[in-house]
């Protein structure tokens, strides 16, 4: 029987195929934004932050359960993505990739699955749209990240110690 790490090991890194990721090869500069309801806080580790003795942070811990009440007062009201791009697009950034729902939970867009987002604590507004537009104003591709651990659905079951 051949071991996960006997698979992995010999196994080659490879490119994506599809003609329209073909760009990313020669990208060089992409700027990634890592922005969720630990923006509230201010000085925690986004979704990290609630995990006791993560060894990489010096930053404050705080409990699940205050972690996640931060989604009440998430109120992105001087959100400008175009703020953010066009000084990216100038500075020779090729593409951006926003964090759409991390390890949290919270859904930066009103998704009809689950109870943690923007349809549930900020009346259906769509955080994605105007970045995407932006985006595309300023000639960047888009990228989205989609974490698909879910630490606010299993939050009764799973273990922050």
């Amino acid at each position: 029987m051949i071991g996960v790490s006997d698979r992995t090991a010999a196994r080659p890194l490879e490119s994506n195929p599809h003609p329209e990721a073909q760009w990313f090869n020669g990208a060089a500069l992409g700027l990634f934004i890592h922005w969720g309801i630990s923006s509230v806080h201010g000085h925690c580790d986004i979704s990290w932050g609630m995990i006791a003795d993560t060894p990489w942070t010096t930053e404050p811990k705080v409990k699940p359960e205050e972690y996640f009440r931060l989604a009440e007062r998430f109120r992105p009201d001087k959100y400008d993505p175009d703020a953010w791009l066009k000084p990216a697009a100038e500075a020779g950034f090729t593409y951006a990739v926003l964090t759409t729902k991390h390890h949290d939970g919270y859904a930066l867009w009103p998704s009809r699955h689950g109870d943690f987002g923007t349809r549930t604590h900020m009346n259906g507004c769509d955080l994605v749209r105007p970045f995407v537009d932006a985006c595309r104003r300023h000639g960047l591709k888009v990228g989205l990240y989609y974490s698909p651990p879910d630490w606010y659905y299993n939050r009764h079951y799973m273990s922050f110690d």
